[in-house]
């Protein structure tokens, strides 16, 4: 497809077929969106990462819900603090709770169960999070993920299967800086 580096996308091609993950990134999101429209045109499929998104933005755009995050302020503050969200903010959010709490697993329920009564919270109060428990787990289970650079982490880069943690190749779709 135009605009999608084609020397990028026989590269992922051939890590995928020798069963390496690959992370691509990108200069902007609208290549990120042509890179899994390419792939998904030559057979393969890629998941494409998407940000956390505002109630907003999922209200203006439904497809979005998988990314809806109800604490985008404090997860932007954290950010710019050089914090790690999913520790600083998401570990007490009470939507990741709830999300634990209706999990199905019986240890992690009690553990929310526990950390709601602790809070004087009541998880029924809360909707799950989408982010942490829809969205995410999706991308990072991919053989492929494409994503824009300014999104790179270590949870992209590897991908943890029930064998263990494989290391993603990581192809940079042109000149990017990989620092803030």
């Amino acid at each position: 497809a135009a605009g999608v580096a084609a020397e990028a996308w026989a590269l992922a091609a051939a890590a995928q077929a020798a069963g390496v993950p690959v992370l691509i990134l990108t200069q902007t999101l609208a290549l990120a969106g042509d890179y899994v429209q390419s792939i998904g045109e030559a057979g393969s499929q890629a998941m494409r990462y998407i940000a956390r998104q505002s109630p907003e933005a999922v209200a203006a755009d439904p497809a979005l819900r998988p990314w809806l995050c109800r604490q985008l302020e404090a997860v932007r503050v954290a950010g710019e603090r050089n914090q790690r969200p999913a520790m600083s903010v998401c570990r007490e959010c009470p939507h990741g709770r709830a999300a634990e709490y209706r999990c199905g697993n019986h240890d992690r329920e009690q553990r929310a169960l526990a950390w709601f009564r602790v809070h004087g919270l009541d998880p029924m109060d809360f909707q799950s999070c989408d982010f942490l428990y829809n969205g995410l787990p999706r991308v990072k289970a991919a053989g492929i993920v494409v994503a824009h650079a300014a999104a790179f982490s270590e949870a992209l880069a590897v991908l943890k299967t029930d064998a263990g943690s494989v290391q993603r190749l990581v192809i940079v779709d042109e000149a990017i800086s990989m620092g803030k």
